[in-house]
């Protein structure tokens, strides 16, 4: 078998836990576990970079890669969450939408003020439901993740094509460096995928683009 071939299996110690001690004598420290010698003799897996990390399930795709094209299926991206139909160039298209996701920033800041108002007067009741309390608690902290997507929408976009692809981070990664969920990441590449397919279509331009429906 090709040494390309072979993989690392993560889960086949997993059942097998194997206890590193380490004490200190007086020629110095003795352990049984991994030494600098053992590490010399091991395979190790490199990310591969640009062309996709280790073990991804897709690959990289060409608009990620190409400042030109991710600015379209960054607009298109807008233009989608905002739902608007773009119209004039490329930056008219932007600033429509824009405009459009600070204006719904806007109404969800309201909504998220009430809504916390609300909140600290259930918590402070004498029958305080801890269920109803809980549920409230993530409803707000949804609609304030939706508040700061609308807000910086671009940045934290190009932010993730960044890091996941160019840097070939992990959902993972580029949440703790945006400030995100990693569930919330995955979405944000599925969905720009998704757009990037829909503008494939001959009929794209023809017809108002909600790939996020």
């Amino acid at each position: 078998m090709a040494s390309t071939a072979l993989n690392f299996d993560r889960h086949q110690f997993f059942a097998r836990p194997v206890p590193v001690t380490t004490t200190y004598t007086p020629n110095g420290w003795v352990s049984n576990g991994i030494s600098f010698d053992d590490y010399a003799g091991m395979g190790l897996t490199k990310r591969k970079h640009i062309c996709g990390a280790a073990e991804r399930r897709l690959e990289t795709p060409e608009w990620a890669l190409s400042d030109e094209k991710l600015r379209e299926v960054l607009v298109v991206y807008l233009e989608a969450r905002a739902r608007v139909r773009g119209q004039g160039t490329q930056q008219d298209r932007l600033a429509h939408a824009s405009k459009r996701l600070t204006e719904i920033a806007r109404t969800l800041t309201g909504t998220v003020t009430n809504m916390c108002s609300r909140y600290v007067a259930l918590k402070n009741a004498p029958d305080s439901d801890a269920s109803a309390l809980k549920k409230l608690g993530e409803e707000i902290e949804n609609i304030d993740t939706q508040i700061v997507m609308a807000n910086n929408t671009a940045a934290i976009v190009v932010g993730v094509v960044h890091f996941y692809y160019r840097c070939q981070m992990s959902s993972v990664e580029v949440a703790g460096q945006l400030g995100l969920k990693p569930p919330h990441v995955r979405q944000i590449l599925w969905r720009l995928r998704r757009c990037w397919k829909e503008m494939q279509n001959p009929k794209y331009f023809s017809r108002a683009r909600f790939p996020n429906k």
